[in-house]
């Protein structure tokens, strides 16, 4: 069946007969879509009450300006203002708590100058309010490369020749050579067999990581306990066993190691720089502790990458351990100044991610012009 040429629908199928004729006799059950059997319905029963049609008294027909009680006990009932207030009102209690603890966020509307980085403008919200001129020392692209002229010329040589979106996710129509030779570049960056980019790398950090509960036999992944949102939610959705280390705590990662042995498989997840403390991570002893222990190991250099390095891959290139961590995940979106994220390591896995990983499967792949800019 067609469901079978999908990697995802296969993985997560197991086989049923059907009993239809005008169905095949074997098919495939699919995750996002059953079959359904149409309920089997008597003739001469009343679905609702199940009194069948000869019992009771006979049904009479209500008088003028009578309602039919069998009817008007069944009618939908009308959504109306004051009830979808009740969802509304919740809504609200949320957003109210938010506001309390000091917690709600605003956004700051600014015009960008290109050219006169880091300048921009604040636009103000109110019709009488004045605009003002800032300074953005809180922007993530650090080196200003999302105004480089050589950029900037590479992203319009892109549009000029592929437009402005990919048209699809990389699987149906999505691939360019932007595509293609942005990987090249990325896996050599990383000294890694391959890369894979995603939309963001929320998006590759979720998608990796989820799959190691998925294609490991009883795997154990430990987390630093600073680690971004993005590998939480990577790792939660892997519904694997999992272990949270002291952030950069080498005693209490050994101590956890120890507990689980050598034997079982196991994932050590962490950063390079910790994106809320600014912090850099004990990355030789980790990947030490990991070699020594039987640990696959995942580095997530987001903040790192055309920021550290010889060649701008981070802080594993400066440390020389670029050989010792199994994958690296990275973004566009900073340091590069585009946007996107991604991920490099062995072309096995690489291909695991982009085979079996539902974020990057039916996601809309990143616009050639973009992938254009990054390669610049």
């Amino acid at each position: 069946t067609l469901s079978r040429m999908c990697p995802v629908m296969a993985h997560n199928q197991e086989t049923v007969v059907v009993e239809d004729t005008k169905a095949p006799e074997e098919t495939r059950k699919c995750p996002f879509h059953e079959v359904r059997e149409e309920p089997e319905v008597k003739t001469g029963v009343c679905p609702v009450s199940g009194a069948s049609a000869t019992s009771g008294p006979p049904m009479s027909t209500p008088k003028a300006g009578q309602t039919d009680p069998l009817v008007s006990d069944h009618q939908p009932t009308i959504r109306t203002q004051s009830f979808s207030a009740i969802y509304e009102n919740n809504f609200q209690k949320a957003i109210d708590a938010l506001h309390q603890e000091g917690r709600y966020r605003t956004f700051a509307n600014l015009r960008r100058h290109r050219g006169n980085f880091p300048n921009a403008t604040f636009k103000a919200a109110g019709a009488q309010d004045t605009d003002f001129e800032v300074k953005m020392f809180c922007s993530n692209d650090y080196l200003g490369m999302g105004q480089n002229q050589v950029v900037l010329d590479a992203c319009h040589e892109a549009l000029n020749e592929a437009g402005t979106g990919a048209g699809g996710t990389r699987n149906i129509g999505g691939t360019t050579r932007y595509h293609v030779e942005l990987e090249a570049e990325l896996a050599d960056l990383h000294q890694k067999e391959a890369s894979l980019v995603c939309s963001s790398c929320f998006v590759a950090n979720e998608a990796a990581l989820s799959l190691f509960g998925k294609l490991l036999d009883n795997p154990v992944i430990i987390s630093d306990a600073a680690n971004h949102a993005s590998m939480i939610e990577g790792i939660r959705h892997g519904k694997c066993e999992k272990r949270i280390f002291q952030h950069d705590d080498m005693e209490d990662l050994e101590r956890i190691l120890q507990e689980i042995g050598p034997d079982r498989p196991k994932v050590v997840a962490f950063e390079s720089v910790y994106s809320m403390s600014g912090t850099i991570g004990s990355l030789k002893e980790i990947c030490a502790l990991s070699k020594k222990y039987n640990a696959y190991t995942f580095c997530d250099e987001v903040h790192a990458v055309g920021m550290y390095g010889e060649r701008g891959a981070g802080v594993l290139e400066r440390e020389g351990l670029l050989g010792e961590c199994d994958v690296i995940s990275g973004t566009l979106g900073k340091a590069f100044g585009v946007f996107g994220g991604y991920i490099a390591g062995s072309k096995q896995f690489v291909d695991c991610v982009r085979s079996f990983a539902p974020g990057f499967i039916f996601t809309t792949a990143v616009p050639p012009v973009v992938a254009a800019g990054a390669l610049a």
